[in-house]
């Protein structure tokens, strides 16, 4: 209260109300005399909050501005009937105050919400702004418009100011641009809190080509808060392409715009949608640090407009040296949209393209197999995967370790397949692999595991179904896991005797 200790005022006020809370829970579970004693102490430290409420201007800024807080997240009702947060409700006080009262803002006040201390300093400068009609406040923010630290009270500020004056504070804006006295993040942000225009766009246009804003920053704070609800395709386009530059070196940038316009319900046709491909088909080899989610749903939404286009950057994206980080469109978990898509349009191209590229070595072989083990319909595809298969050899190899034992559909394709090449033995390696199922194994025991498979490949020797060319094969297969399985139950008996 009196200033004199040097204590993070958020954070007791904190500690006083989860005591407080706490306090409170333990009364309602503990009998008489206990619970008066427990609700006596509460109401001590309500009485401590109480006080704090009527301290010094500076004290109750830190206590307002300070971290975020459950007490400043509370609900409480105005009087018009709608809710608000109450770290806004005491902002908007402490801003009238401070415009009724302009020497309460003294260089104590302005230092402490320059400090990173005060993470919620945007509140406080957005009502700021919107109640000071005479901008009485605005030459000491736009000084800390250089500061990086207190940017979001620039901005903010602004944003409350644009309520009752929107074009004086673009225009304003403009000023400070062309002026350069703010950081060009600075007034990013604080174009952002206008809303889209074609005078924002301008803006930015400039501060990335005279290099005063990195265009992947400017895309990351324009593409939310529903910026871009208000701009045209013309107006996106035109943002865009000065984002990514004219090499395209910032793809990945428009990229993730792209996919909050998608999110927004906007359309992307004509030049729009053609600067979108060309983007995606830059964007893996532009970075190492993409957004897959967004890649993938951009090439979804718009491979459902052109499956050509989208088949186009498919291959394109198969045929390139793959780095860790970078958008892989073919997705063991996870976002898969874009191969849905490919499905969609043409099922059997889809996998005629995965299974080609990877005979032909531009693939890594562990990266499609790995995928497709979940995505792979082995019912549904089977006739696709057979036809393919019986073009040559290498193809059916990749399929044969692309199936799933445990998925439904794995024994018809895998038993005509080796009757096609029964004499293969790389082809015959690769299901057997698939049987054995080692990456299926997650816990229990390793020898009951095998049993289970074993009883599934005598149950398909024995039936009058299958095709005598498999005969072989399987047999030599359930000998195998014969012994497997013998040789898992001795070392799993003398780890028990072990332990």
């Amino acid at each position: 209260m009196e200033g004199k200790k040097s204590v993070p005022i958020s954070r007791l006020t904190e500690a006083i109300s989860r005591a407080t809370e706490h306090l409170e829970e333990q009364a309602v579970k503990e009998a008489a005399p206990r619970q008066n004693e427990l609700r006596g102490a509460a109401k001590k430290l309500q009485k401590l909050l109480a006080r704090l409420d009527h301290a010094g201007f500076l004290t109750r800024m830190q206590r307002w501005t300070g971290g975020h807080t459950a007490e400043g997240m509370k609900y409480e009702v105005r009087e018009d009937g709608k809710h608000v947060y109450r770290c806004e409700k005491e902002g908007q006080a402490l801003a009238d105050e401070a415009v009724q009262n302009q020497p309460l803002m003294t260089d104590a006040v302005w230092t402490w919400l320059s400090s990173k201390e005060a993470q919620r300093r945007h509140v406080f400068g957005f009502s700021l702004g919107k109640c000071d009609s005479a901008r009485s406040f605005l030459p000491i923010v736009e000084n800390l418009g250089r500061n990086a630290e207190a940017m979001s009270l620039f901005s903010s500020y602004m944003a409350g100011l644009a309520q009752s004056d929107r074009s004086f504070v673009s225009s304003r804006l403009d000023y400070l641009a062309d002026e350069g006295h703010v950081t060009g993040e600075a007034i990013v942000n604080a174009t952002q809190s206008l809303g889209g225009d074609s005078a924002g766009i301008d803006r930015i246009e400039k501060l990335i080509s005279r290099g005063k804003v990195n265009p992947d920053y400017a895309a990351q704070v324009l593409d939310c808060g529903g910026w871009l609800d208000t701009l045209t395709q013309d107006e996106c386009l035109r943002l865009l392409k000065a984002i990514a530059s004219s090499d395209l070196a910032h793809a990945n940038a428009t990229v993730g715009f792209l996919g909050m316009w998608i999110h927004s319900g906007k359309p992307i046709t004509g030049d729009l949608a053609a600067f979108a491909w060309r983007c995606l088909e830059a964007a893996p080899v532009s970075s190492t640090n993409l957004d897959d989610y967004h890649c993938d749903e951009l090439a979804a939404f718009l491979g459902a407009q052109d499956p050509n286009r989208a088949f186009q950057l498919f291959e394109l994206l198969l045929g390139q040296p793959y780095e860790h980080g970078t958008w892989f469109p073919l997705q063991r978990y996870g976002q898969s949209k874009f191969w849905q898509a490919l499905l969609a349009a043409d099922r059997a191209r889809a996998f005629r393209t995965v299974f080609e590229e990877a005979a032909r070595g531009a693939l890594q072989e562990v990266q499609v197999t790995w995928a497709l083990h979940e995505v792979l319909d082995q019912e549904k595809d089977a006739d696709i995967l057979l036809h393919l298969a019986a073009e040559n050899e290498n193809m059916a190899r990749i399929i044969c370790k692309s199936l799933a034992f445990s998925r439904p559909g794995f024994w018809p394709v895998a038993l005509s397949v080796i009757s096609q090449y029964p004499e293969n033995v790389k082809i015959q390696s690769a299901l057997a692999g698939a049987v054995e199922g080692m990456g299926e194994v997650i816990c229990g025991s390793m020898a009951e595991f095998l049993e289970e498979r074993l009883k599934a490949v005598t149950g398909i020797l024995d039936a009058i179904a299958t095709p005598a060319g498999a005969h072989p094969w399987l047999t030599e297969l359930a000998e195998y896991l014969k012994k497997r399985a013998h040789s898992e139950r001795i070392s799993e008996a003398d780890e028990e005797v072990n332990l």
